[in-house]
């Protein structure tokens, strides 16, 4: 009895670990991954130039932006519409494709 409950508590960590580490995977990576490469590259390059003296604050939000917009622009470009449209058609594709049923 106590092995059966052991297997089954891990069981339960490991799907919860999974769920964490996919909530977390989807919230910093989302739709688009070059959004969150080029913010990352930017903290990189914004931290290399403090570590040489040189005022960089102005960097990440500058590439945040810039990033988002061409996001934006390539993702209403593909879908032939608003980027409103585009993003939520690719959300409810997206929630349709990852629904389980865990019965």
């Amino acid at each position: 009895m106590i092995l059966a409950w052991l297997k089954r508590g891990g069981t339960v960590i490991l799907a919860w670990l999974q769920g964490f580490g996919r909530f977390w995977y989807r919230f910093i990576i989302g739709d688009d991954w070059t959004v969150a490469a080029t913010v990352a590259a930017a903290l990189v390059v914004t931290w290399l130039l403090h570590t040489a003296g040189v005022a960089a604050w102005w960097l990440p939000p500058l590439a945040a932006v810039a990033v988002v917009g061409a996001s934006l622009r390539r993702t209403s470009r593909f879908a032939g519409g608003s980027p409103r449209t585009a993003a939520v058609a690719d959300s409810l594709d997206r929630s349709a494709a990852s629904r389980t049923d865990y019965r």
